[in-house]
């Protein structure tokens, strides 16, 4: 969990830190350890961003910390899922947008939880397929790593899809 909060710090990417956490621990252990560091890592964000204040960073990213706070207007767990699943900025700077925007700790790691659990099983199942191709490749255990990428290549543009409407949508009723 140390790695994944130094990790958020440096701004590593979470995926990679999950596949690398997958790669040491396997994928029902690498999946259970990333969602703890993940969570861990949100939440010391999270922390950062509520004592630097929202005063403080909104000098510096007023427009980001206006939009994030919008976007979570009703502070509720899917709102911060919907958050975290829309490409508007990396890990770190949500976890540190959130806690200067004073989103309620229950709901933040609710909708952390919500958002982390499919991707973080996602990658770890992929992860340990392509070492598996890598291990032992035959046609069968290729077959599986391509249809894994692609069943989730096709739920994330599908999500992203559905997303980008509802956010048209909300923008149309404001």
């Amino acid at each position: 969990m140390g790695a994944f909060v130094l990790g958020g710090l440096l701004v590593v990417p979470l995926t990679l830190m999950v596949v690398a956490t997958t790669v040491v621990f396997g994928p029902l252990q690498g999946a259970a350890y990333a969602l703890a560091g993940a969570l861990t890592s949100a939440l010391a964000g999270y922390g950062i961003g509520r004592a630097i204040g929202r005063e403080a960073l909104g000098r510096h990213a007023g427009r980001a910390l206006a939009a994030l706070e919008s976007r979570v207007a009703d502070g509720g767990a899917l709102s911060v899922a919907t958050l975290r699943l829309l490409p508007i900025a990396p890990f770190t700077v949500v976890n540190v947008l959130a806690g200067a925007a004073q989103i309620r700790v229950p709901s933040y790691l609710a909708g952390s939880v919500i958002a982390f659990v499919p991707g973080i099983s996602a990658i770890a199942f992929a992860t340990d397929r392509v070492g598996a191709a890598l291990a032992r490749p035959d046609a069968a255990t290729i077959g599986i790593v391509v249809a894994v990428i692609a069943v989730m290549l096709v739920a994330a543009l599908l999500l992203r899809r559905q997303l980008a409407r509802d956010a048209s949508a909300e923008a149309g009723r404001r």
